[in-house]
């Protein structure tokens, strides 16, 4: 899936799979753009997950060449088992919850660190282009941030969620998990 435009969505621009972590040359997700991405308790550009088929992404995973603006909670997301996610050499822009991702713990945390990583991005909290056209007519404004903080949890989701009742994909209801450590480099 490369070099798309996913817009007006309403509950996820894309839901990909990401690549092994470090191999840029994967095209599985790649070079594609999700913009308008709202509804009702959705609205995330991108939700992407470990890839099920590849044993490695249990260890670590990444989704990287994406851009994602004016989505309405994160521009990119991810909650889902994994030691280790990175999101890389992204464009986030005007995105009401900024972008992140989160990790679900399975098995002993205690043997391995949990890592979450955002790498070479680039972030823009809130753009001066209106969400809103010039009388303030059908939309309410929201104050923007560009990062959202990380963690991990006993608890995850589905990457497509069949019930409203798990809505949004972000609300987690579980024990986090002590383990976790978030790096952030050449944002």
């Amino acid at each position: 899936m490369t070099n798309n435009i996913a817009a007006g969505i309403t509950y996820a621009g894309f839901i990909a799979p990401g690549h092994d972590c470090g191999d840029y040359s994967s095209k599985a997700f790649k070079g594609n753009i999700a913009h308008s991405v709202a509804g009702f308790k959705g609205g995330h550009g991108a939700l992407i997950y470990p890839d099920p088929t590849r044993n490695s992404h249990r260890d670590c995973y990444e989704g990287s060449y994406f851009t994602a603006y004016k989505s309405y909670y994160s521009g990119a997301y991810g909650f889902y088992a994994a030691q280790s996610v990175i999101f890389s050499n992204m464009n986030m822009i005007d995105n009401r919850q900024g972008f992140g991702a989160c990790l679900k713990v399975t098995g002993d945390p205690e043997y391995n660190e949990i890592r979450i990583e955002l790498n070479d991005n680039k972030i823009y909290g809130e753009s001066p282009i209106a969400d809103c056209p010039e009388d303030g007519s059908f939309c309410k404004r929201y104050d923007k941030f560009g990062v959202m903080l990380s963690g991990a949890a006993y608890k995850g989701k589905d990457p497509h969620i069949t019930g409203e009742s798990s809505l949004p994909v972000h609300k987690i209801k579980g024990l986090a998990s002590w383990g976790t450590v978030q790096k952030m480099h050449r944002n």
